[in-house]
């Protein structure tokens, strides 16, 4: 008996898919994490996912690949995404899923797409939290540094470098220095006497 293979081309046949189809599939699989669509400034229409907390910085991203008119692109133009996502520095955070193509079995993939984002979504708890702190610091530097900033030009202005001077440069110098206690609340007095 002599086997025959199944045509493959029945298998990768590409079919419509309208944005109708892509709000069931996912409103209706993934409500608990509050679907939200919008428009990206290329013009298509995507998906956020918020799968932890209602203040989000991460979510799971789904990238439809419909554009004007309520359908995907034509064949072989364009296929779904689903990322993982940073929105304050809109950079995804885990290498991205494979692509979902618009085969005839379009909606089992996409939604085992997102599930297995939600999956690498919750094995990355230590990174999230690692990436916040992060940001912390980052955006605390930058609040100390505009403060020394604004003392600095103050003692330029008087004609002697003075010790908000000295910080600034040591500040600068070091990517990773943040003031000590001590230093910030002389800081900040300071610089609220300034303004």
């Amino acid at each position: 008996m002599t086997l025959t293979p199944r045509p493959v081309e029945a298998a990768a046949t590409s079919v419509p898919v309208t944005l109708e189809e892509m709000d069931k599939v996912i409103r209706r699989g993934f409500r608990a994490m509050h679907p939200k669509q919008s428009k990206a400034s290329w013009g298509e229409v995507l998906y956020t996912l918020t799968p932890d907390d209602d203040d989000p910085q991460f979510v799971i991203r789904v990238q439809t690949s419909i554009f004007q008119g309520d359908m995907a692109r034509g064949e072989g133009e364009d296929s779904m995404r689903v990322t993982l996502l940073n929105e304050k520095t809109n950079k995804p955070i885990a290498a991205a899923a494979a692509r979902v193509h618009r085969t005839q079995n379009w909606k089992d993939n996409l939604r085992k797409r997102i599930e297995d984002a939600i999956e690498t979504f919750e094995d990355m708890i230590e990174d999230r939290q690692k990436i916040k702190e992060r940001e912390k610091v980052r955006a605390e530097r930058q609040r100390q540094g505009q403060m020394l900033d604004a003392l600095a030009d103050q003692e330029e202005r008087s004609g002697r470098p003075g010790p908000f001077t000295d910080m600034m440069n040591r500040m600068f110098s070091n990517k990773n220095m943040l003031l000590s206690p001590k230093q910030l609340a002389w800081v900040e007095s300071t610089y609220a006497r300034l303004r």
